[in-house]
């Protein structure tokens, strides 16, 4: 804390030794003096305050992507359900692979080739794999990921969303708790697919505001199957 000079300090304003004008040099010192203390002690509380803000954003993730870690020894990875038809075949055979040797548990309901089949077929299996919670997330792939979207979303309790890059990935799980990913295998290359599905099993839900707009989407779905 900053002191004022103990000889002004001790100086009265009565002394006849004393001018008007030293009297009044004195006062104007005294008086600096304890606007600079209080500027000093506020100065240490708020280096104080950021620092302890800065300890606990360190323990933070960051906040472009809000991903949770990594699925770890104690925590068992989500059991992943996928199915194509023959336009997102190669692709999906990519994100097969990928899962596997990530060490994710994979129900591969097709298709197995590229001859010519119905999306609805395996937009449909994934849905109910998942709606049955025989599978944790699902990832469904066409031609454009818009069909087998639109399928897989007529099982109830799907939120089945098409995403065309990282960051519609992490917003389909951190704003509408999407369980199923949807991609367009003549869309996005297979390193790309591979980029979003890994951003999509390692993102949370937000919660929050989030939830009373799902809560308006499962009472849509409730009304409509009455």
């Amino acid at each position: 804390m900053l002191r004022c000079a103990p000889w002004i300090a001790n100086v009265g304003l009565s002394s006849d030794c004393i001018s008007l004008e030293e009297a009044w040099l004195r006062r104007q010192y005294i008086t600096r003096c304890n606007h600079a203390g209080k500027l000093h002690r506020i100065f240490i509380k708020v280096a104080q305050l950021i620092a302890r803000t800065a300890d606990c954003d360190s323990h933070l993730p960051p906040i472009e992507s809000r991903a949770l870690p990594l699925m770890g020894e104690s925590l068992a990875k989500p059991r992943i359900v996928i199915g194509s038809d023959h336009a997102g075949f190669a692709v999906k055979e990519t994100i097969r692979k990928y899962l596997e040797e990530s060490g994710y548990a994979v129900d591969d309901q097709g298709t197995s080739s590229e001859e010519s089949v119905d999306y609805p077929d395996y937009g449909k299996a994934v849905g109910e794999r998942v709606a049955s919670k025989q599978a944790d997330l699902g990832i469904a792939v066409c031609g454009s990921g818009i069909g087998i979207s639109i399928a897989a979303n007529k099982v109830p309790g799907i939120r089945a969303a098409l995403a065309h890059d990282v960051m519609t990935a992490r917003l389909a799980r951190e704003h509408n708790d999407a369980n199923v990913l949807a991609l367009g295998g003549r869309i996005v290359t297979p390193d790309a697919a591979v980029e979003m599905v890994q951003t999509f099993l390692t993102t949370a839900y937000l919660g929050g505001r989030h939830q009373r707009r799902l809560d308006k989407i499962t009472q849509i779905e409730r009304d409509t199957h009455l």
